[in-house]
């Protein structure tokens, strides 16, 4: 949750900050509300307002993620045994490029790419989108198609 807030707190300041805290250390209606006006549209370098027109935001879902604050899988990561894409946003608040990196450092045993978007936050596709597509691609792909 430190890491979550001092991101938010970083890149737009106090109120967002406030306001990751209050959510995820006490998820409900009201936390929720504040979290969806002052977090949502951090998770975009790009304003939200014409993307997410065609988009659904599920609060019940963002309510169930309560739990993954307690939830830390690094230790199995290390049984992954396939080729791995980690896409970080530089400025990502609730994923930040420190996460992405314990991510990958946690998939010792697979072929991992971690791939940084310098200009992205969360929502990469939305801010990069040519370079997070043709990245993407080319990892479904595999080398056999280059």
């Amino acid at each position: 949750v430190e890491r979550i807030v001092a991101a938010f707190e970083t890149i737009g300041g106090g109120e967002p900050a406030t306001a990751a805290r209050a959510f995820w250390t006490n998820p409900n209606d009201e936390t929720m509300a504040g979290y969806v006006q002052h977090c949502i549209p951090l998770y975009s370098s790009e304003p939200l307002d014409a993307r997410m027109g065609r988009s659904v935001l599920n609060i019940e879902l963002l309510k169930g993620f309560e739990g993954q604050m307690e939830m830390d899988l690094r230790e199995e990561l290390g049984q992954v045994r396939i080729p791995v894409l980690v896409l970080a946003g530089r400025i990502d608040p609730i994923m930040p490029l420190s996460a992405a990196e314990e991510v990958v450092e946690a998939l010792s045993g697979a072929d991992v790419t971690l791939e940084v978007f310098d200009h992205s936050s969360h929502f990469i596709h939305f801010s990069e989108p040519e370079w997070f597509f043709s990245v993407v691609r080319s990892f479904v792909e595999g080398p056999e198609a280059d």
